[in-house]
């Protein structure tokens, strides 16, 4: 059932919250099981050491998870806000993702330079944090692979400011048979492309499906009572 909080008229989805969890706990057993063969994990559980590899690399789209929920609701957020007001405001959208992100990623990033600088730090991480830094560490993971720094995940932020570039001129300017279409196409190209990024191993793989998942924001007249 759709839900909205009466004081603020804020969009809410209680159930939504599950599914973050459910994503956040994959994630996790994804970085806490080992992924690849360990002897160590081999001589004590034997045959059964290839299903716990699997398993806790299966996990690892729960990273997907949250890009869904997030393209999902940014996608109903804008549709709603153009349904009501006629357009989309970018400019309002911006600043709110700004406000809401970037003040904690760039204070990460200074972590993650502090934690290079320190004694058996690895000085060299800094020159890689420059991409990290215009929200390209995506790129860079995708291109040569992690490295050794604590904020590496951070990748994954700079994944999802790309596409809120992106994604509300596209609610603003195309019509829903367009916004289907788009949607639809776009699953295609994460697939195709999907073997540059595989070589490294990286959760990154698994994102492919940012881009199409604001398709299920244009079904609402299915989701709500």
């Amino acid at each position: 059932m759709n839900r909205m909080e009466p004081s603020s008229g804020r969009y809410y989805r209680p159930e939504l919250d599950v599914l973050r969890f459910l994503a956040f706990l994959l994630v996790f057993i994804h970085h806490a099981l080992p992924i690849a063969p360990d002897p160590r994990v081999a001589s004590l559980l034997k045959g059964f050491a290839p299903a716990l590899y699997a398993v806790a690399n299966a996990c690892g789209y729960g990273l997907s998870l949250f890009f869904v929920l997030s393209a999902f609701l940014i996608g109903e957020l804008l549709l709603r806000e153009r349904g009501r007001l006629g357009t989309v405001n970018v400019t309002q959208f911006y600043i709110r993702r700004v406000l809401r992100i970037w003040p904690l990623y760039y204070l990460c990033l200074v972590i993650a330079i502090a934690a290079a600088l320190l004694p058996g730090g690895h000085r060299g991480d800094i020159v890689y944090l420059r991409w990290y830094s215009v929200f390209m560490g995506a790129w860079y993971v995708s291109i040569h692979g992690t490295f050794r720094n604590p904020m590496t995940p951070l990748w994954s932020i700079s994944l999802e400011e790309q596409f809120y570039l992106f994604v509300p001129w596209i609610v603003k300017w195309l019509n829903r048979t367009a916004l289907y279409a788009l949607a639809s196409c776009s699953s295609w190209p994460p697939m195709v492309g999907s073997t540059g990024l595989e070589r490294h191993g990286h959760l990154i793989r698994k994102s492919g499906s940012t881009p199409s998942c604001s398709l299920s924001a244009l079904r609402r007249e299915s989701c709500y009572a």
